[in-house]
């Protein structure tokens, strides 16, 4: 990624009114699941079409464990810029995905912060073995179980950002951060982890499926302020996300 600001992706977006709010203050990417049956944020198809038409800006599609017959009709549909796969899908399994013709994005998944199994070397190896098969970015973020349910994401918790430095330092490929993050934390999470860009859904919710300007303001200003002050993110080889 040679991009000169941090890239910003605002994700489990619901209706086209927040899809415009997420255009208009800036940000670059958008994001919307279908068929994620673990989030309150999931959405049918007919619905994702209706929030990535609202919108001229970069749209992502998030799904798990997706059967390629079922991604074809997703891609055919949304047109998505990439499809961000939220699970445990193998690297084969993503070579094999690429053939629907969208950039592939893989979640790195990361335990809440002060929970045991943050292995930089593990995860690292983990990418490696994804930018092989054709992956183009990655999302780090915390998986976590909620109230018995297993969440791949959204979950508004922060992980090891010590452990994420190191894995963003030696990624293969551009990586996004996410995982509990939000205007007021914005700041102290790109000083500390210096990734590529920047995903946020909860830290920047009004209330579950429903954004709110004012944070998503405040969240634009303070990433452009800290990049004013600390310079954009370090230059990186590779593929563009």
């Amino acid at each position: 990624m040679n991009s000169q600001h941090y890239l910003v992706k605002i994700c489990g977006v619901t209706n086209p009114a927040d899809a415009r709010l997420v255009e208009e203050v800036g940000a670059d990417f958008i994001g919307a699941l279908v068929d994620v049956p673990d989030s309150p944020r999931n959405l049918t198809l007919e619905r994702a079409m209706s929030v990535f038409a609202a919108v001229k800006i970069r749209a992502v599609l998030l799904t798990i464990h997706p059967h390629q017959s079922r991604l074809v009709e997703l891609v055919g549909a949304l047109r998505p810029f990439a499809v961000q796969l939220l699970g445990e899908e193998s690297p084969s399994e993503v070579t094999r995905l690429l053939e629907v013709g969208a950039h592939i994005w893989k979640s790195i998944h990361m335990p809440p912060r002060g929970q045991p199994g943050a292995d930089a070397q593990r995860l690292l190896h983990e990418m490696r073995q994804y930018a092989d098969a054709g992956v183009s970015a990655f999302v780090l973020d915390t998986k976590a179980t909620i109230r018995n349910v297993v969440r791949h994401g959204g979950t508004g918790m922060v992980h090891d950002w010590e452990v994420a430095a190191e894995v963003v330092a030696a990624s293969p490929l551009p990586v996004f951060l996410a995982g509990g993050i939000d205007p007021n934390n914005v700041a102290e999470a790109i000083e500390r982890v210096r990734p590529q860009g920047l995903d946020l859904s909860s830290g920047v919710e009004a209330e579950v499926g429903r954004k709110d300007a004012e944070k998503m303001r405040r969240l634009m200003a303070a990433i452009r302020q800290t990049e004013a002050r600390l310079g954009g993110p370090p230059a990186r080889e590779g593929k563009q996300p």
